[in-house]
């Protein structure tokens, strides 16, 4: 009988590994909420403007497999598009389209705002961080020319500069010319700078309502990268910046391969106890 349990959970644990050796390496995220806490340096409060467009409520992040390809839903609950945020305050642009969505940023690994240490509420919620003294982003999704439609088709950028400051990075101050707006904040990549390479993955975003609200969704490939494996820092707000939201999913997920080891455990255990 040990002669059994022994070859079946062999068995079972290299088929499980042969398994995860014909599909990417990635750990799942489900249905993990970033309540928006941040602040943000260059702006009073929270949200500047209206609430019902401008405000981010929270994010929801999911990363599974689809079709052998690794995939990241960032799902951001706002009413920007739902309540006529793109295209808004035309005159208030320099290139006189309004008010747009921003890429979306992420760090691979951590998230470290700054943070002064005098123990305000401003600091408690990022209060003076910026895209000078924040985050250094590894990866961009970016919206590009398209950014003015409720959804589209969008890039997957690594950036290699391994700074915020240089011209890869464009702030909320690049977009808008004039009125209420977060400055320096960023919000958007350049494309077209060497620090900015393609990593020849595609992603989309479309609006969306649910139970708890209007929201915008985001769903990336991130098959091969440190997004699919790795916790991440992101951040997100719209070309002015009114209302941005930055955090982190979890690190304290399993990853699908300890299911194999877990077989094979049991089969070394049911095997010592047939030798007592």
């Amino acid at each position: 009988m040990k002669v059994i349990l022994v070859v079946l959970g062999t068995l079972a644990g290299a088929f499980y590994s042969g398994l995860l050796l014909a599909v990417p390496d990635f750990t799942p995220l489900n249905d993990y909420e970033v309540v928006d806490a941040y602040l943000g340096a260059g702006g009073p409060g929270d949200v500047i403007g209206n609430h019902a467009q401008f405000d981010i409520q929270k994010a929801v992040f999911n990363r599974y497999l689809q079709d052998d390809r690794v995939k990241l839903e960032v799902s951001v609950y706002t009413g920007f598009v739902a309540n006529g945020g793109i295209g808004s305050f035309r005159r208030y642009t320099y290139n006189d389209k309004g008010i747009g969505l921003g890429d979306v940023f992420f760090s691979s690994g951590s998230w470290d705002p700054y943070m002064k240490g005098d123990g305000s509420v401003k600091d408690e919620l990022f209060g003076y961080d910026n895209a000078a003294n924040g985050t250094v982003w590894d990866y961009a999704f970016a919206l590009s020319d398209k950014r003015w439609n409720p959804s589209g088709a969008g890039e997957l950028y690594e950036l290699t500069a391994g700074n915020n400051t240089g011209d890869h990075i464009l702030l909320s101050d690049d977009f808008m010319k004039m009125g209420g707006y977060r400055r320096g904040q960023e919000v958007a990549v350049d494309p077209t700078d060497e620090s900015v390479e393609s990593t020849g993955l595609a992603g989309s975003w479309h609006p969306g309502t649910d139970g708890d609200g209007d929201f915008i969704q985001f769903l990336l490939d991130v098959t091969g990268t440190e997004l699919a494996t790795d916790a991440f820092g992101f951040h997100f707000g719209f070309l002015c910046a009114n209302d941005v939201i930055e955090g982190d999913p979890p690190t304290d997920i399993p990853e699908p391969a300890l299911f194999g080891l877990m077989v094979i455990g049991l089969g070394i255990l049911a095997y010592r106890q047939g030798k007592t």
